[in-house]
């Protein structure tokens, strides 16, 4: 008798251990159900962090913090707690949604809509790393693209919604060694949407090499057209360049700004030294379904201390590149880079700590930045800073900090090479 009390005891503590462990698998559409209605206001923008996972919704009129979205959430089953977080691949915004890319239990995309705070779940089955809103679909009602990692061997998946949420189609590019960026600009031409793209293999003999390893890809169609090397790594970029590479890869990424439309070409090779990295930034002169033209605008970096490109905005007479700053261990955060249009020279550089390069909004000729609020230290003792954002406006040059009442703090102008 006694041995079946035991039994019997033994399985049901077994029965109550696996419902706890089985909590966790609970689906992210569980426990991310809804958030508070808050009241639209166009002044918004909408900034995502880390640490923790969130998303800040600033007044870019006050800069005041309005609302905070927690993707970081405490649970409690049988007395036992557990955190749930959605970490954030990519968002974007649009006509009072939020669509996001957010990884917990499942792969989601998801749209909250800010008016009532309610959350639908259009995809929880295929990991989207990058994003992009294309308003020129079905007469300008707009429609959102979303694509997987490409892979070398593979290719990449892209998948297409309505704005509404419904699934429209879904496209596999599968082409060998090509290596496609972040989806930063889709260009609608001839009813065609269209990014770019390379190969993702050694290149040699660059110097006089014209073959074809630059791509343009037709996303509704599956078409991938070719053109030269040489259309862009021109003989005036060549002689910028100052790595005596054996070989190197190559990457395109197209930037729209308010008024024109830029593309960096990153250069990573060996030397029989070492391996370096080289940006170079040209303006589009002419985009079409089967060649592109461009203009050099001499600005280039290579420098130690280099830092990547995940913004491009400008005045008449700057251009500020913007993102996070790649080597040296003194710093954590995104650094803006500002050129003369005039001369592709640095004029000055602004850095802006512990932000992060999730998501900036541009907005009335300014650009917001997040910042994370959780952080560690080298001995991984974690500590919290004050919310606060980032803000860059076009015309002065400037940047500011704020906190969360809209107090501002002007950002430091620096130059020279940083150590």
């Amino acid at each position: 008798m006694k041995s079946q009390k035991f039994i019997f005891l033994f399985m049901a503590l077994l029965s109550f251990s696996s419902c706890i462990i089985n909590v966790d698998n609970i689906p992210d559409s569980e426990v991310f159900k809804s958030f508070e209605p808050l009241e639209w206001s166009d002044d918004y923008v909408f900034l995502p962090t880390d640490l923790p996972q969130q998303i800040q919704v600033w007044n870019s009129k006050t800069k005041k913090l309005v609302y905070t979205y927690e993707l970081l959430k405490e649970m409690k089953v049988y007395g036992k707690s557990f955190e749930r977080a959605l970490s954030i691949n990519d968002m974007v915004v649009i006509d009072k949604d939020i669509w996001l890319s957010g990884t917990g239990v499942n792969n989601n995309l998801l749209k909250i809509n800010v008016p009532t705070g309610q959350v639908k779940y259009i995809n929880q089955k295929d990991y989207i790393y990058s994003m992009s809103i294309n308003k020129s679909w079905e007469n300008c009602s707009g429609c959102l693209w979303g694509m997987n990692y490409c892979q070398p061997n593979d290719g990449f998946s892209i998948w297409q919604y309505d704005l509404n949420g419904n699934f429209l189609s879904e496209k596999k590019i599968k082409y060998k060694g090509l290596c496609i960026s972040p989806l930063k600009l889709i260009n609608y031409i001839d009813d065609g949407y269209y990014i770019l793209g390379s190969f993702d293999w050694g290149i040699n003999n660059y110097r006089t090499n014209k073959e074809e390893y630059f791509k343009i890809i037709k996303i509704n169609e599956n078409v991938v057209n070719s053109f030269p090397l040489n259309i862009i790594l021109t003989e005036e970029v060549l002689n910028d360049l100052k790595y005596n590479f054996n070989d190197f890869s190559c990457s395109l990424t197209p930037f729209k700004t308010s008024n024109n439309e830029y593309l960096e070409l990153g250069l990573i090779g060996d030397t029989n030294e070492n391996i370096y990295s080289a940006r170079f930034l040209f303006k589009i002169t002419n985009w079409t379904s089967s060649n592109i033209e461009v203009e050099y605008t001499g600005i280039n970096y290579q420098d130690e201390e280099s830092r990547a490109i995940c913004t491009v905005s400008e005045n008449e007479e700057k251009l500020f590149l913007t993102g996070r700053v790649l080597y040296g261990n003194n710093f954590t955060g995104l650094e803006t880079g500002v050129y003369s249009k005039a001369t592709g020279k640095e004029l000055y550089r602004m850095r802006m700590k512990n932000s992060n390069q999730l998501h900036c909004e541009i907005k009335d000729d300014k650009t917001w930045f997040p910042q994370d609020v959780n952080l560690q230290d080298q001995n991984l003792k974690r500590y919290s800073i004050p919310k606060g954002c980032y803000m860059l406006d076009h015309k002065t040059g400037k940047t500011y900090w704020y906190d969360e009442n809209g107090n501002e703090k002007e950002i430091e102008r620096i130059s020279g090479q940083l150590k």
